[in-house]
């Protein structure tokens, strides 16, 4: 069975620069608030913490699983995550 081809993460559109940083200073305030790094989650999740630190970031796309995996965790409900950016 043949291992996937690394593919590098697709550069962020300008136009979705503004939203992605949003939902990233939402995601590493939630993770400070818990005094969590980045190598923990990354142990609890399974997100690699350069992946973690890009979404923080606003600097790559991610999948809705994955968020949904991160608010999973912190048990809060996507409704209102989204209502507090």
């Amino acid at each position: 069975m043949n291992s996937p081809k690394y593919q590098p993460p697709k550069s962020v559109s300008p136009s979705h620069k503004a939203f992605l940083g949003k939902i990233g200073d939402k995601l590493k305030t939630l993770r400070e608030e818990r005094n969590l790094t980045i190598s923990f989650l990354e142990s609890e999740l399974g997100i690699s913490r350069n992946s973690y630190s890009l979404m923080e970031r606003g600097l790559i796309y991610f999948t809705t699983s994955t968020l949904f995996k991160i608010l999973d965790y912190y048990k809060l409900p996507p409704e209102d995550f989204f209502r507090e950016i």
